[in-house]
């Protein structure tokens, strides 16, 4: 009776591999594997898991390289100003150990619908504080402010912050520049 039972198991389990190697290496239509909704900028992509999972066992890595590959020249015109060097910068060693911001995925984790906010961001909305708790110290301007307004707010994007550059602020006082477009880029944008 314990060896039919074995022999059961065995069937069953090399089925299920089976299956499941069949879905991860040859099947058309991996919609089994998908483990949530792609996040709206995505949703293009969504039933070609092989666009950005290039290799199913390369991990985070793998990941990040196919957000960069996408949107690489994106972050170059908005002059990311949180760029993969300043995390990996020796100076910034204790700030990376709170948010680990050398991987996309660290803010854009995909198929987590249910926490995604504006532009596939998954991390909470005070996410600032990590690296910037001493800000209302350094600029008045930022005194009581809370962390979770930073970017609802409209005053800052992560990755492009040109718009709110002193410089940039002087250029246009006195401009109607409150409603331009900063995701485009600023012609002679100082930094």
């Amino acid at each position: 009776m314990v060896g039919k039972l074995w022999v059961v198991w065995v069937l069953v389990l090399a089925a299920l591999i089976a299956g499941f190697s069949y879905l991860l290496f040859a099947a058309s239509d991996k919609k089994l594997l998908v483990i949530g909704e792609a996040t709206h900028g995505h949703h293009q992509i969504e039933m070609a898991c092989e666009t950005c999972h290039t290799d199913p066992f390369g991990g985070p890595d793998v990941l990040q390289e196919a957000c960069v590959n996408c949107h690489s020249e994106e972050l170059e015109l908005a002059q990311d100003s949180h760029p993969r060097k300043k995390f990996t910068n020796p100076r910034n060693a204790e700030l990376a150990k709170r948010i680990d911001a050398k991987m996309c995925v660290a803010c854009h984790t995909e198929h987590q619908l249910e926490k995604t906010q504006a532009m596939g961001v998954t991390v909470p909305t005070d996410v600032c504080l990590h690296c910037h708790a001493d800000v209302g110290e350094n600029r008045e301007s930022h005194k009581d402010l809370e962390f979770q307004t930073c970017a609802s707010a409209g005053c800052h994007n992560f990755h492009d912050n040109r718009a709110l550059y002193e410089d940039f602020l002087v250029k246009h006082a006195g401009k109607d520049w409150v409603n331009l477009d900063v995701s485009q880029p600023i012609a002679n944008a100082a930094r």
